[in-house]
């Protein structure tokens, strides 16, 4: 607990000390949100062109990623032969088998909490979900996804509360993904792994993986930075992992995606904000896709009248004003 103080802000960067710079990035986001002055505004202008700046710099990696994947993967087998693959095909089925045996728990505590169909809610949702694959990233699909749960009968509140929180909280196929990929980097260096050192590790990886959900490939990142913050096992280890971390993308995606949905139907029914007759009609598809672009559209065009109402009424009331 007293190494995650720094002795200064640039020395936790300069040191590479994942928790350290973690604690300075709070104490500087709390900072900041209790600033009134013209000074937060200036500062957040140049946070937002860093970022810019920074993302596209990871742009440029990312294309050059797939080179250094299928050097790692040569070097491997050329190092170690062949046989070297099947020890990534067991942690290929390892993941995914975890995965669908996660997913099937969730299905079934969902269709009991809340009586919905998981396979429906699939079919309801296929067009995010291979977005959502194919770019990487589940957080490129939250809107259109958080909308679809409106329709199928979430509270919007719930919704909006805890589908953003999800995203940063409730990354289950990542931790999937990263619980067996730093026990397959320990075996494959050779290093027996206590539990009392197995536990930390899963702590510490519960911090940094915090709100990765945006980028594609972050759970290589946030296993990388533990693994430097935790000194279990050598950090180039983690390089054996690049040439599979690509096939396990596609689970970490999904089960993130589908546990942040589950959960804000089961939040929303524990809230009484769940209309479960709504949700049973629109994913057996009762209710037309048309049906519910209507109902949006009806939705917007009232609530427009009802802010000019009161605007009208705001003007012809000099007392409110």
């Amino acid at each position: 607990m007293l190494n995650i103080i720094p002795t200064s802000v640039v020395d936790a960067f300069a040191q590479n000390a994942l928790l350290q710079v973690l604690l300075v990035a709070c104490l500087f986001g709390v900072a900041l949100a209790a600033t009134e002055s013209k000074a937060k505004e200036n500062v957040l202008n140049l946070v937002e062109q860093l970022l810019g700046i920074v993302f596209r710099m990871i742009g440029y990696i990312m294309k050059l990623a797939p080179i250094g994947a299928l050097g790692a993967m040569a070097y491997t087998i050329g190092a170690y032969g062949a046989s070297t693959l099947s020890s990534f095909g067991l942690l290929i089925l390892a993941c995914y088998g975890a995965a669908l045996l996660f997913l099937l728990l969730l299905a079934l505590a969902a269709w009991w909490i809340t009586g919905l169909n998981f396979i429906q809610f699939v079919r309801y949702t296929r067009s995010e979900v291979m977005l959502a694959i194919g770019t990487g990233s589940s957080e490129v699909v939250m809107p259109r996804m958080m909308d679809k749960l409106t329709k199928a009968g979430c509270d919007r509140a719930v919704v909006g509360l805890v589908v953003p929180t999800g995203y940063s909280f409730n990354l289950d196929g990542a931790s999937i993904y990263l619980s067996l990929a730093t026990v397959f980097v320990a075996q494959a260096v050779g290093i027996d792994l206590t539990l009392g050192q197995e536990i930390t590790i899963l702590l510490v990886l519960m911090l940094s993986s915090k709100g990765m959900a945006g980028v594609p490939g972050s759970a290589f990142l946030a296993l990388s930075a533990t693994a430097a913050a935790v000194n279990a096992f050598p950090v180039a280890a983690v390089a054996l992992l690049l040439g599979a971390d690509r096939f396990m993308d596609t689970m970490r995606v999904f089960t993130n995606l589908m546990g942040n949905c589950v959960a804000a139907f089961v939040v929303a029914r524990w809230e009484g904000l769940l209309d479960q007759k709504r949700m049973r009609a629109v994913l057996s598809g009762e209710i037309s896709a048309a049906e519910l672009e209507a109902e949006e559209k009806a939705a917007r065009s009232a609530l427009k009248l009802n802010l000019r109402e009161n605007q009208s009424q705001s003007l012809a009331t000099p007392e409110v004003l």
